[in-house]
């Protein structure tokens, strides 16, 4: 099933995820460890590049990984 579109957004140390609904927020750090909060919960996890940086999954500690992937605007 595909799920509702979602951009990530990491600037400096601090980054954002802005989906349908909700938009979590917290830091990242050098070593890409993420600690935030989305809907009153406390998320850590961590953050791998895959595909010469054009995949982004969000391992989150309690959960479900996240996948994100480049797309070309249209």
């Amino acid at each position: 099933m595909r799920r509702a579109a979602a951009a990530p957004t990491v600037t400096g140390g601090s980054c954002t995820v802005q989906g349908v609904g909700a938009r979590c927020s917290g830091t990242v750090s050098r070593g890409l460890r993420l600690d935030g909060s989305c809907r009153g919960r406390a998320m850590t996890g961590r953050a791998v590049l895959g595909d010469g940086g054009r995949s982004l999954a969000l391992d989150w500690d309690n959960g479900r990984p996240d996948h994100f992937s480049r797309a070309l605007p249209r």
